[in-house]
C-alpha cells in the first residue's frame, strides 16, 4: 500500500468513511475551506526545496504536515461535492 492510499484510509476512517451525510451548509464550509496564498507560497517554496534535495529536518517536517492536510482538505471536498450532488434535486 502506497503513503498516499494509507494516508487516505486513515483519514476516511478520521471522519467516519463518509461525509455524505452532513447537511448543505456544512458541506459549502467544507467546498470554501482553502489555504491561504501565503500557505500555498510556503508550500511551493519548501516543495521546490525538497526537488533540489535542500529541505532542513524541520522543512520536512512542515512539509509532511502540509501535505497531510492538504490530503485531509481534498478527502472532504470530494465528500462534500458528493453529499451535494446525492441531495440535490433531481432535473
Amino acid at each position: 500500500m502506497s503513503g498516499a492510499d494509507l494516508r487516505e484510509g486513515i483519514l476516511r476512517r478520521l471522519i467516519g468513511g463518509e461525509v455524505s451525510e452532513c447537511s448543505a451548509d456544512v458541506a459549502r464550509f467544507f467546498l470554501d475551506l482553502s489555504f491561504t496564498a501565503e500557505d500555498r507560497q510556503r508550500m511551493a517554496v519548501l516543495s521546490e526545496r525538497a526537488n533540489d534535495g535542500d529541505l532542513s529536518s524541520d522543512e520536512r517536517e512542515e512539509l509532511s504536515v502540509y501535505v497531510l492536510l492538504a490530503d485531509l482538505l481534498s478527502l472532504l471536498k470530494a465528500e462534500a461535492r458528493a453529499s451535494l450532488k446525492a441531495h440535490s434535486p433531481r432535473a
